[in-house]
């Protein structure tokens, strides 16, 4: 009984990336975005996303409340401002729209493209008659994979 706590506690204290691979972080991102888990999709998110948000705001905010539009969130870039990066993700991590989008659409992930501690994932989707290559990028951190940008396409060896 002792022993199956422990190994209880020590499961629900390690980060959600941990043991994963490229793929099944994605795919578990994916999955909490579609089941309205906002907390295990953040923490799947490597805190370079998060400061990648930041200068966003600080330099783009009009641009981001175009962003949040899309994924049916309505932001003035005055609200914006006031938002740190994860506040503003995880608004749009918890956007009904986004998750609704995941329920119906369709993906395929690629074979990653790993260099040191960087992965480039391919994801291929279907959504209502679309279809397209989207390419998450994860940084191996606190001990797993965590996402921390994506592209329309594949970007350059050795991006910093």
């Amino acid at each position: 009984m002792l022993l199956t706590s422990l190994s209880l506690a020590m499961a629900l204290a390690a980060p959600h990336g941990a043991g994963m691979s490229p793929q099944e972080a994605v795919r578990a991102f994916l999955t909490a975005v579609a089941s309205a888990d906002t907390t295990s999709a953040l923490d799947l998110l490597a805190p370079e996303a998060c400061e990648h948000v930041e200068n966003m705001i600080e330099e783009r905010p009009a641009l981001l409340c175009s962003l949040a539009a899309g994924f049916g969130v309505q932001l003035r870039p005055d609200q914006v401002a006031e938002m740190g990066g994860r506040e503003f993700l995880r608004a749009m991590v918890a956007s009904p729209a986004l998750g609704g989008m995941l329920i119906f659409a369709r993906y395929d992930l690629g074979t990653p493209e790993l260099e040191d501690d960087r992965a480039l994932v391919p994801v291929a989707y279907r959504f209502m008659g679309m279809s397209d290559t989207l390419v998450i990028e994860l940084l191996r951190g606190r001990g797993g994979w965590e996402l921390s940008d994506y592209y329309g396409r594949m970007p350059a060896p050795g991006r910093d």
